[in-house]
């Protein structure tokens, strides 16, 4: 599930400049704030990731996957300027969140022997991910605007959503995400 927050993050990235160019029609000066936006939303993130790993144990990746489905929901429907710098802030929160820390529960659910394994397979459905979706994503933003591009994103984020709702109930998940060692 964690590929989807790479996917997402590595994907809006590349398509910001067209976004802010063609979309919003605006700058490159924009475009540069809204860059910084998805850093100061990861920052952000980085900052309340504990904190939000207490209020929400269970519900962590729920939390974190509909930020990011309520970010790109945002980015797609709306022109304006403001919308943008929410849903790319929401995007730089969620997408964080999601690699970060559901890499956490992941490392802490697998066994100290095979954390490189892990490690390695991991960052193989990270970049597979974003090499595979690039083509397509960029054919609906070519035949259907780039704003679209993001709503197709909802559609992998809907997918980790639903799956989230499942595995909340799973007890070793429940025990892994109420053990914080912070």
């Amino acid at each position: 599930m964690m590929f989807i927050g790479q996917l997402v993050f590595h994907t809006s990235i590349a398509f910001l400049s067209i976004y802010t160019a063609e979309y919003l029609n605006e700058t490159a000066k924009i475009y540069g704030f809204l860059e910084a936006t998805i850093s100061i939303g990861g920052i952000i993130a980085g900052i309340l990731g504990t904190w939000r790993w207490r209020i929400s144990k269970e519900r962590l990746a729920i939390f974190a996957f509909l930020i990011v489905f309520m970010s790109l929901f945002v980015m797609s429907i709306t022109p304006f300027l403001a919308g943008a710098f929410l849903g790319i802030l929401l995007l730089g929160i969620g997408t964080t969140w999601i690699r970060v820390l559901l890499q956490s529960v992941q490392q802490m659910a697998t066994h100290s022997a095979y954390h490189g394994r892990m490690a390695s397979f991991r960052m193989v459905c990270n970049q597979g991910s974003v090499v595979i979706s690039a083509p397509v994503i960029g054919w609906i933003a070519t035949e259907y605007g780039v704003h679209l591009a993001y709503a197709a994103l909802l559609i992998p984020v809907s997918i980790g959503l639903l799956i989230s709702l499942y595995v909340r109930r799973q007890a070793q998940f429940q025990e892994l995400t109420r053990t914080i060692s912070c």
